[in-house]
């Protein structure tokens, strides 16, 4: 008997368990009948499990509610833990028929000692299995029949029932508990994998172990383009090595932003502009050790409205030059450039400011209209800009007024530069119909070299002197300062 009770319970399988608990009732304690009614996810009590004669295959799937139960454990004579039953009105799930009636009635017992008497077909002995530390929770009751001996059981076998019970009780729990567990953990999987929140599970090498059907969806990936792979691969971290430093550091259930905004790369290197932000939390398996959920969230329309707030408070909406403001930032970061780098600079290298204005402007717009003044303001900036490189802030100063910081290889270049924009605007002027104040447009530039130490508003200052110089000058629209 104690052999098959320290068995119980190894493995996680509820019914191999109901399975050793029937033979060890029939073959032990010697009932030739027994039901196990084991509680189910909505509460009530099922019959799982039966041993005996045929007939009571048909009691398997019967059910009784637990205060159905309750009621009638409450209405029988209690023996110590367990109920005895003499009144045939039993539930039909409680296996209380005897089919063998005519075996009692013909031999029986020769003599009956005193503490006992004949089992009569309509007895019934329960044994209540309760759940550990809750009063009137039932996990399951075992109802028994057919005693092999003809009588009710004596002292010795109702300890042994009320020790079996209890340790079938605690068997039953701890399978029970695992069969919510996974029961749990599977909601939990589903909940995951139909999680509409894109996420990552990483191990502690920042490896994916897993991913949700909304990550891959958002990634265009398949699963094996995912699993596997370094969560590097997926998203460009700023610095992979001092994330994983940082994530070490947490403890459990504690979480970290891992990157507020960073690219989401294509899993098959396709240029695309897709943003996302990626918070962890630490969640430790039993198992496999350290892990992090992964929390990715879409930043793609966030960063796409910032860019063009960005865009409007950075650059001029009509001609896409950099505003004034910009512009003098950039002239301020140049003129400390300027100061520090001084004995690292190549002394064939110059920089200079370019102050640009459009002669006769106003008459476009007072003979043409705005709109054609504006489309003159387009159609120089575009020409700023061919003759310009990518490294040189070109900027709308305000109106018809433009400013270039330049940087190229000797003053002569910078000032061949300037000769080629005037040209470009008079090009502009020629190509104007015929009768348009276009026609007569013209561009002034001054230009004033930055110099140790450089002070931003000196520069601008010499330029706008030199520019002075050439408007006034009917020959010669490029003026260079000179000290």
């Amino acid at each position: 008997m104690m052999g098959i009770i320290q068995q119980l319970g190894i493995g996680a399988d509820l019914d191999d368990i109901l399975e050793q608990i029937c033979v060890a009732v029939v073959d032990i304690i010697g009932f030739q009948a027994v039901a196990i009614n084991v509680v189910t996810g909505s509460g009530e009590l099922r019959v799982r499990t039966v041993l005996g004669p045929p007939e009571l295959e048909s009691l398997v799937g019967g059910t009784l509610s637990q205060e159905g139960w309750l009621s009638l454990l409450d209405d029988s004579e209690p023996w110590g833990e367990l109920r005895f039953r003499r009144s045939p009105e039993l539930d039909e799930s409680v296996p209380h028929v005897d089919p063998w009636q005519q075996r009692l009635a013909a031999h029986p017992p020769s003599s009956v000692p005193a503490e006992v008497e004949p089992w009569r077909p309509e007895f019934a002995l329960l044994v209540p299995l309760w759940r550990s530390g809750h009063l009137r929770d039932l996990l399951g009751v075992i109802s028994v029949d057919l005693p092999r001996s003809g009588l009710t059981p004596d002292f010795q076998q109702r300890a042994l029932l009320e020790l079996f019970g209890k340790q079938a009780a605690a068997a039953i729990s701890r399978v029970h508990a695992f069969d919510l567990a996974t029961d749990k953990a599977n909601l939990y999987r589903e909940a995951f994998v139909a999680s509409p929140a894109p996420m990552l599970v990483l191990d502690s090498d920042l490896c994916v172990t897993d991913a949700n059907t909304a990550f891959t969806d958002m990634s265009d990936a398949i699963s094996d383009e995912v699993l596997g792979h370094s969560i590097a691969d997926l998203v460009a971290l700023h610095d992979f090595n001092q994330t994983k430093a940082s994530l070490q550091t947490l403890g459990i259930h504690d979480e970290a932003l891992v990157a507020d905004e960073c690219a989401l790369l294509h899993p098959r290197g396709h240029a695309w502009d897709r943003w996302v932000q990626v918070q962890a939390r630490r969640v430790d398996s039993g198992e496999s050790g350290r892990h992090y959920v992964c929390l990715i969230a879409d930043r793609t329309n966030v960063r796409q409205s910032m860019n063009a707030l960005r865009q409007r408070a950075d650059y001029d909406q009509l001609t896409g030059l950099y505003l004034r403001a910009v512009g003098m930032d950039h002239l301020n970061a140049w003129c400390l450039s300027v100061g520090e780098d001084l004995a690292q600079q190549d002394p064939q290298t110059s920089l200079a400011v370019l102050y640009c204005d459009l002669d006769n402007f106003k008459h476009v717009n007072d003979t043409d209209g705005h709109r054609a003044g504006d489309d003159v303001l387009v159609e120089v900036a575009h020409r700023l800009r061919q003759f310009t490189d990518p490294s040189d802030i070109v900027c709308r100063w305000g109106g018809d007024e433009f400013v270039l910081i330049v940087r190229r290889r000797g003053m002569k270049a910078i000032v061949d530069l300037a000769h080629r924009l005037v040209a470009a605007v008079q090009a502009l002027a020629a190509a104007a119909a015929t009768g348009t104040a276009t026609r007569i447009l013209a561009l002034s530039i001054g230009i004033a070299e930055f110099t140790p130490p450089a002070d931003p508003a000196a520069v601008l200052e010499a330029a706008d002197g030199a520019l002075y110089r050439a408007k006034n000058d009917a020959h010669q629209r490029v003026h260079l300062h000179t000290q």
